[in-house]
C-alpha cells in the first residue's frame, strides 16, 4: 500500500464532507454542500495522487469498460463489498506492509467518520438515500464477461488494496447476484 500519513488525512477530511454533503446535494441541490463536495473531490484527488486507488478502482474500470457504467457508480457498486472483504483481516491476507495493526488503525478511523462498524450495510443503505442503484444483478452480467473483467484487472491496483484479493472470489461475488 502506498498511503501516506498525508494521504489519510486527505483521504479522511474529503470522506467527512462527501459522506457529509452528498444528500443534500442530491435532495436538496443545496449551494453550500456544493461546495463542501467540490472541496472534498479535490482533497480525494490529492489522497488519490499520493495513495493510489485499490481493488474498488480495479473492478470498477471492467464496469465501465465492458458494461457502460460511468467509473463513480461502478466504484459504488463493488464498495459494500470490499468494505466487508477488508474487514476480515488478519496475519495471512495482509497485504500491507506495515501490518495488521495499521489496517485495525485505518477500519478505527473510518468507524468514527462514517459513526458505524458496518460498513456493508451503512453503504448500501446510504446509497439508497440517495437514489444511486447499487444493484449488480441488475447488470445481467455473463460468466464470460465477468471473467473478461476479472482477468483484466489492473493488477497495481489490486496489489495496493490493504487484504490480498483472490480473483475467484470475485467471480463469484460477481455471479451470485
Amino acid at each position: 500500500m502506498q498511503s501516506t500519513e498525508e494521504s489519510r488525512l486527505y483521504s479522511e477530511k474529503a470522506l467527512e464532507l462527501v459522506w457529509n454533503n452528498l444528500p443534500d446535494v442530491v435532495h436538496k441541490g443545496d449551494k453550500m454542500a456544493h461546495l463542501k463536495l467540490a472541496i472534498g473531490a479535490n482533497l480525494a484527488g490529492r489522497a488519490i495522487n499520493i495513495a493510489k486507488t485499490t481493488a474498488p478502482h480495479a473492478l470498477a474500470y471492467g464496469f465501465t469498460k465492458y458494461a457502460g457504467l460511468p467509473h463513480g457508480h461502478a466504484v459504488a457498486m463493488t464498495l459494500p463489498y470490499f468494505f466487508k472483504t477488508n474487514s476480515h483481516f488478519n496475519e495471512e491476507n495482509c497485504n500491507d506492509q506495515r501490518g495488521i495493526s495499521y489496517i485495525e488503525d485505518i477500519f478505527k478511523r473510518l468507524t468514527i467518520i462514517l459513526k458505524t462498524n458496518n460498513f456493508e450495510l451503512t453503504l448500501i443503505n446510504y446509497f439508497k438515500n440517495i437514489d444511486l442503484d447499487i444493484d449488480i444483478g441488475k447488470l445481467n452480467l455473463t460468466k464470460e464477461l465477468v471473467c473478461k473483467i476479472v482477468e483484466n484487472l489492473n493488477s497495481q491496483r489490486l496489489a495496493n488494496n490493504p487484504l490480498k484479493v483472490v480473483k475467484i472470489n470475485l467471480i463469484k461475488f460477481l455471479l451470485n447476484f
